[in-house]
């Protein structure tokens, strides 16, 4: 039988407008990954929820993108509402 092992990612600071968390990540040889948010809370997640978690924030983050570079075109005079950065009009 293999021997348990945990490796550690390192961490890195999170900030919110109200808090900073240090998020510690380590992967343990049974194929869990750990998400550490400082003393506040852990997440556990195997592959199959990584990738979800992956999927949701490449989600959220295309949206924040299209949002400021639809603001940044505020005032332009443009009024062509179909952004050629929008990876669903690809």
């Amino acid at each position: 039988m293999p021997k348990y092992t945990n490796t550690d990612f390192g961490s890195t600071l999170i900030q919110t407008e109200t808090h900073t968390y240090d998020l510690t990540t380590t992967v343990d040889s049974l194929g869990s990954v750990t998400l550490e948010f400082g003393e506040t809370f852990t997440l556990s997640l195997d592959y199959k929820n990584i990738e979800l978690l992956e999927q949701v924030l490449s989600e959220v983050k295309s949206f924040l993108e299209d949002q400021a570079i639809d603001r940044a075109g505020e005032g332009t005079g443009d009024r062509n509402e179909d952004y050629t950065d929008d990876p669903r009009n690809w």
